[in-house]
């Protein structure tokens, strides 16, 4: 059949992204989280295999939109930057954009309090509830429904998302004119990878907690004795209680290894989200990385909101810096996406992890047992006797 469910769904390569939700001509698709915390398309009705939901996948059509101006920049918006992921410039241009009458409203992601969802994406009409949409949300949310709404009003929309989500957009807007007309600006994040729901249901086990406790969630939390880097994430739990742990603790060791990464991740190499109008990141170079505070990077594609950028000087600083500057504060992620489509023994690591979960549903012991699924992955290609013995071991004791 000509449809994402045949065509994607059986290799993985799909993000939940819910563009084909918004395109299909018969709203069959509906985007609904799996066993294994990933929201992925399922058809609720007759599909007339008509293939437009193809068209509109990123892991289907992810042609790079060509761009004639790119400017390369670096700064800080003081206003922001205290409850920013970074330096606060993403949340300061989006204000702008709604302050000059330049969009009617922005389309982003926010905590979602108690909730299943932990984050979705929502519409800001104003500063004060753009300003409740601070940091970053490393969780799985689709832009379906949303998109649909804003076909329904005449309003002008900026929207920001991770590279795959841009280029699901874009694809929408060639698809569709009337999303064509009515969004204005596509605003892209640096994006390493896209953990499924599991890795913050894990983090809540470890302390006898479910998702269902979790009261408020928040990403990229800063502690002023850390420096920028060693971002972590804040639990807050029904009870009252709360749970922190940083990128030197148990959120980095799931995190940065990409243990809960989905598969599509795997298989993406688009870094700076190449499609959007303008493209933000961290300074991960060695003159800010060590900061507090956190410093912000911004590829613009459009000359109109390059002058905007320059603004900034107002509340903050910026300054044009050479695009070879983002290659370089992105170094490692570009060397790992350099080889999407390679990572096999990521994918079994991963898959591992995935039985783990399901096999030990709520177990206190989680981030343990998966330490030495890691353990044991690296011993595999190091000492394969002393791996077999283990394995053997484990499987005899079932651990």
């Amino acid at each position: 059949m000509n449809n994402v469910i045949d065509s994607k769904l059986d290799n993985n390569l799909c993000s939940g992204c819910g563009a084909c939700s918004v395109i299909c001509p018969k709203n069959c698709l509906e985007i609904k989280e799996n066993e294994y915390g990933e929201l992925r398309p399922v058809l609720t009705g007759d599909c007339v295999d008509c293939g437009r939901c193809l068209g509109v996948c990123p892991f289907e059509n992810c042609s790079k939109t060509d761009n004639d101006f790119e400017e390369c920049f670096i700064g800080v918006s003081t206003e922001y930057e205290k409850n920013g992921s970074s330096g606060g410039v993403a949340r300061w241009f989006l204000n702008e954009l709604l302050q000059r009458g330049i969009v009617d409203s922005v389309i982003c992601v926010k905590e979602i309090n108690n909730s299943d969802c932990l984050f979705d994406y929502v519409e800001c009409t104003n500063s004060e509830e753009l300003n409740l949409c601070r940091g970053s949300a490393y969780y799985p949310v689709s832009f379906g429904k949303i998109i649909n709404s804003i076909k329904l009003n005449n309003k002008r929309i900026a929207i920001i998302g991770v590279p795959c989500f841009v280029t699901a957009i874009r694809n929408l807007m060639k698809s569709d004119s009337v999303l064509s007309e009515k969004i204005v600006c596509v605003a892209g994040l640096v994006c390493g990878h896209m953990p499924n729901k599991k890795m913050v249901d894990c983090l809540a086990w470890s302390q006898n907690k479910k998702r269902a406790d979790i009261y408020n969630c928040q990403f990229r939390i800063k502690d002023s004795k850390r420096p920028a880097w060693d971002y972590g994430i804040k639990l807050e739990f029904k009870d009252g209680s709360e749970y922190s742990s940083f990128g030197s603790d148990d959120f980095g060791y799931l995190f940065w290894r990409r243990l809960f990464s989905q598969e599509c991740c795997n298989h993406c190499d688009d870094v700076f989200s190449d499609n959007a109008d303008i493209t933000f990141m961290d300074a991960w170079l060695p003159e800010y990385k060590e900061l507090n505070s956190g410093t912000s990077m911004i590829i613009c594609r459009n000359q109109a909101y390059s002058d905007i950028l320059n603004d900034l000087n107002s509340c903050g600083w910026i300054e044009n810096v050479d695009i070879g500057k983002a290659v370089e504060a992105q170094k490692s992620l570009c060397e790992y996406k350099a080889n999407a489509g390679r990572h096999s023994d990521q994918s079994d690591l991963q898959q591992l992890i995935r039985k783990d979960c399901l096999l030990n549903n709520e177990s206190p012991d989680i981030i343990d047992i998966i330490k030495r699924e890691v353990y044991k992955n690296n011993l595999k290609h190091e000492n394969p006797i002393k791996w077999f013995a283990i394995e053997t071991k484990d499987r005899l004791f079932r651990k």
